[in-house]
C-alpha cells in the first residue's frame, strides 16, 4: 500500500508525467445496416483502440458478419469472391466472423484491429452496437 501511494504522490507531484497520459476518444452507438448483405464501414482504422465490442443486436434469427482483417472492404456483398494466397477460393461471407443474434466480438489491446472494420447483416435495418476506446 505505501508503494501505491508513493507512486500516486510522485505522479501528483510531477505534471509532465501526467500530461503524457493521453485520453482515447470513446465511441458507443448502434449502427444500422443500410443494405441487406453488403458490407459497410464500421471504423476506418485511423484511431487507435485499447478495446473494441461489436455485438449483434438483433433479436430475431438474424445473423451479422464482420471483418478486421482488410480482406472484405465495404461494398463487397457476403457472396463476393474472396482469394487467399494459397488457400481455395473463399466468399467474403466464410472469411469473416460471424455473429449469430445475441453474440458479440471482442478484442483489447494489443490484440485489438488496427485497419478498417467492416461489417453486414442479413437484412437491412438490422443493427450492430459498436463500443471502442
Amino acid at each position: 500500500m505505501r508503494k501505491v501511494l508513493a507512486l500516486l504522490a510522485l505522479l501528483a507531484a510531477t505534471p509532465a508525467a501526467a500530461q503524457q497520459v493521453s485520453q482515447l476518444p470513446t465511441f458507443n452507438q448502434s449502427i444500422a445496416i443500410t443494405a441487406a448483405n453488403t458490407f459497410q464501414l464500421i471504423s476506418s482504422g485511423t484511431q487507435a483502440m485499447r478495446s473494441l465490442t461489436i455485438q449483434n443486436n438483433n433479436t430475431n434469427t438474424d445473423s451479422c458478419w464482420i471483418e478486421v482483417s482488410g480482406l472484405v472492404t465495404a461494398g463487397m456483398t457476403t457472396a463476393s469472391a474472396v482469394t487467399i494466397p494459397g488457400k481455395p477460393a473463399s466468399t467474403a461471407a466464410k472469411v469473416s466472423i460471424l455473429l449469430p443474434p445475441g453474440i458479440s466480438y471482442g478484442r483489447y489491446q494489443v490484440h485489438a484491429p488496427t485497419g478498417p472494420i467492416v461489417g453486414t447483416c442479413v437484412a437491412a435495418g438490422d443493427t450492430l452496437y459498436v463500443d471502442w476506446q
